[in-house]
C-alpha cells in the first residue's frame, strides 16, 4: 500500500499514533531527498538542516487539512518554496543562465545591478521572454508551472525560455565587440 493511501486511510480513522507512524515513515523515506533538494539552493548546512525540519513540520501541522495525492511532490515543492522564501528574506537572489551565476546582493535597498540586467534583457529579448526568464530563475517556478500558469505547452516554454538566453547571451557578445 502507498504512502498516500495509508496516510488518508490514518486520516479518515483519526488515529493520531497511525498518523505519527506514517509520517515517521514519511520523513525517513524523504528526509534526505529534501535535505537535498534545500542544499541546491542554500550552502549553509545548518539552514538547510533548519529548513528540512521546517518542510516536516509544516507537512505533518498541516497533514490533516491538505489532501496529498503524491507527498513526495508535495514535499520536494514545499522544500523549493521554503528555501526560495529564505533567499528572499536574506535578500539574495540568484539569476541563472546556463554558464553564468549573477549574485545580486541587497536586493530590495540596491537594485542597480538588477536593473542593468533588466536594460540589457530589453534590447534583445520581449517582454513575455523576460518574464519566462525571471519567474523560473528569481521566483522559482518550474517549466511544468510556467506552462500551466500561461496555457502553453511545457515544450513551448522550454523553448521560449532556452531561445531567449541563447539570443540574450549572443546579444551581449555582440555588443562587447
Amino acid at each position: 500500500m502507498t504512502l498516500e493511501k495509508k496516510l488518508k486511510q490514518a486520516i479518515k480513522s483519526n488515529d493520531i499514533i497511525k498518523i505519527h507512524n506514517i509520517f515517521e515513515e514519511i520523513y525517513t523515506m524523504y528526509g534526505k531527498l529534501i535535505y537535498f533538494k534545500i542544499s541546491q539552493y542554500i550552502d549553509n548546512s545548518l539552514d538547510v538542516e533548519e529548513l528540512t525540519q521546517d518542510v516536516f513540520v509544516s507537512f505533518y501541522n498541516n497533514i490533516l487539512h491538505i489532501e496529498v495525492l503524491d507527498i513526495k511532490y508535495y514535499l520536494v515543492t514545499a522544500a523549493k518554496n521554503k528555501a526560495i522564501d529564505f533567499l528572499k528574506k536574506k535578500e539574495i537572489s540568484t539569476i541563472v543562465d546556463d554558464k553564468s551565476l549573477y549574485e545580486i546582493e541587497d536586493f530590495t535597498s540596491n537594485n542597480s545591478q538588477f536593473n542593468e540586467i533588466i536594460d540589457a534583457m530589453k534590447c534583445f529579448l520581449n517582454d513575455f521572454e523576460i518574464e519566462i526568464i525571471l519567474k523560473h530563475n528569481l521566483d522559482g517556478y518550474s517549466f511544468k508551472e510556467l506552462s500551466k500558469m500561461y496555457k502553453k505547452p511545457l515544450n513551448t516554454i522550454l523553448s521560449i525560455y532556452h531561445r531567449s538566453l541563447k539570443k540574450f547571451k549572443k546579444g551581449n557578445e555582440d555588443n562587447e565587440r
